[in-house]
């Protein structure tokens, strides 16, 4: 009887950004699945996709700084 094989797909061959997201860095194909790396500003590093952070989220003061009235 003949033996079977599998064979790895190469999910980051669609590029980085398309398979991670916009603020991805890198894809690393491994066997049987990828790894994105993720830039400044973005998280999500060890997983498979990136999203923006929203650092303005806590409010102007814990983004930046005391006496700040405003964060964009």
């Amino acid at each position: 009887t003949g033996t079977m094989a599998c064979a790895n797909v190469d999910e980051c061959a669609g590029g980085v950004t398309t398979v991670c997201g916009t603020g991805a860095t890198a894809c690393d194909d491994t066997d049987g699945s990828y790894r994105c790396t993720c830039g400044n500003g973005y998280t999500g590093t060890g997983t498979k996709s990136c999203t923006n952070v929203d650092e303005c989220a806590g409010g102007a003061v814990a983004a930046c700084g005391a006496g700040a009235t405003a964060c964009s």
